[in-house]
């Protein structure tokens, strides 16, 4: 009996602690990948930051280049006294890295400017230099812009270099160049590091262009930064590295077990709590529908792609005839049930690719993608008004509603939704007069 007992406790206690072991284990992953999760989540938020400071670095040279671009290409007083008059003009107090500007005739360096530091690269043929080789005959075989960098410099240096072809009378002429100075660009990449508290590496398809506090990690998270002339993976770590924060994780197994249910309770409080806030942000508590707010978000996201895919989208405005009246002869009840039916209605009638927005009171506006001309937007303007007449929306056969709308089309009437919501509420205010 004894032994039977010691046996029967022995393997109580083992399976006690085996259990003990797996709910530790499982609470203590738990909270570590709660921890990493929300680590590399404010990483992310910061390198939204991070990535329009180094993207407005690059894009101010680049624009300030395309406007010399356009000089070159059109003045008749090519020359190098006024051109380096304009670049004077151009850079005035210029707070962007940038070190010279050159003007390449064929692959050589005919002018650079300023002129006082940089005239022993004047005459230098670049398609001779190995470090600038191909990039310079790149841009003049395939007649496209690109970006270059780090690159040793003939003037000595490093430097960042955005190349133009450059083309005059229709025919190639040579190219224009910016170099912003790699060692300013390197310090404001390092005091980014210093201000978000992380360590960067930057590697273009060719080079590695910073990466001077960095060490390889796989758990780094990787962007990319790019556009028409350059494009960058660009690698981000917490200055401290991963691991750091995580030795608390090894102490006091059980109170980790007690914190750990906390932390999960608290997480999903959260996340409830995050959800519903996002649907009500974006949806009109009355309806379901979609709201003002997210109209916003979704006409700017549908526009962009209706812009690449080079396709129209219509805008149709809607208002309910008297509604007002209905609610000072009904009550307020009734008025928000109409509603609620209305927007069910409408909702049964729309196809893919059209969505309904609730932004206010009795006014709704759907979107409809894909519209191929007006003809077509007006006759599905005209079928939800004859959907809604001929709709029995309350029981009561003497209460039913009529509507009117207004219409327009991007990107003929506009290219942004307020433009666009202005010219079809007019329409829809005509309808209105027309149809009292």
């Amino acid at each position: 009996m004894v032994k039977t007992s010691k046996k029967k406790g022995l393997i109580l206690a083992i399976l006690t602690t085996c259990v003990l072991l797996v709910i530790l284990f499982l609470a203590e992953l738990l909270l570590y990948n709660v921890f990493f999760t929300q680590k590399k989540n404010n990483i992310s938020e910061d390198f939204i930051i991070i990535e329009n400071y180094i993207d407005n670095v690059i894009n101010t040279n680049f624009n300030m280049l395309k406007g010399f671009y356009v000089y070159v290409e059109t003045t008749d007083d090519f020359n190098e006294e006024n051109v380096y008059k304009y670049l004077e003009l151009l850079f005035k107090d210029s707070n962007t890295f940038i070190r010279n500007v050159g003007i390449i005739e064929d692959t050589t360096i005919i002018w650079n400017y300023p002129p006082d530091t940089n005239r022993e690269a004047i005459g230098v043929d670049l398609s001779k230099i190995e470090s600038q080789r191909d990039m310079i005959l790149k841009v003049k075989y395939d007649g496209i812009s690109i970006m270059q960098g780090p690159v040793q410099l003939v003037q000595g240096g490093i430097g960042f270099i955005i190349r133009l072809p450059l083309i005059r009378d229709e025919v190639y002429f040579g190219q224009i160049s910016i170099v912003f100075d790699g060692d300013q660009f390197y310090e404001f990449l390092g005091d980014l590091e210093e201000q978000f508290d992380i360590h960067l590496k930057i590697n273009s398809e060719t080079d590695v262009v910073y990466a001077q506090n960095y060490s390889n990690d796989s758990r780094d998270l990787k962007f990319n930064l790019s556009n028409d002339f350059f494009s960058w993976d660009i690698y981000v770590q917490p200055s401290e590295g991963w691991s750091q924060g995580t030795f608390w994780f090894t102490l006091i197994p059980f109170s980790v077990i007690v914190f750990s249910v906390l932390i999960g309770f608290k997480i999903y409080t959260l996340y409830i709590d995050t959800a519903f806030d996002k649907h009500n942000a974006n949806h009109d508590s009355l309806t379901g529908l979609y709201n003002r707010h997210y109209l916003y978000k979704y006409s700017d996201s549908l526009f962009k792609i209706a812009k690449i895919n080079q396709y129209n989208i219509g805008i149709v405005v809607i208002d309910i005839d008297h509604f007002k009246l209905v609610n000072d002869t009904h009550g307020h009840k009734t008025g928000d049930e109409i509603l609620i039916r209305f927007s069910t209605k409408m909702k049964q009638e729309l196809r893919e690719g059209q969505e309904i927005f609730r932004i206010g009171g009795d006014e709704f506006v759907i979107i409809l993608e894909n519209i191929s001309d007006k003809a077509l937007l007006d006759s599905i303007s005209l079928r939800f008004k004859e959907t809604i007449k001929n709709y029995r929306i309350m029981e009561d056969p003497e209460l039913s509603i009529s509507i009117s709308v207004g219409t327009s089309m991007f990107p003929a009437d506009g290219g942004n939704l307020d433009v666009l919501y202005n010219i079809a509420d007019e329409h829809m205010y005509s309808d209105k007069t027309n149809n009292p």
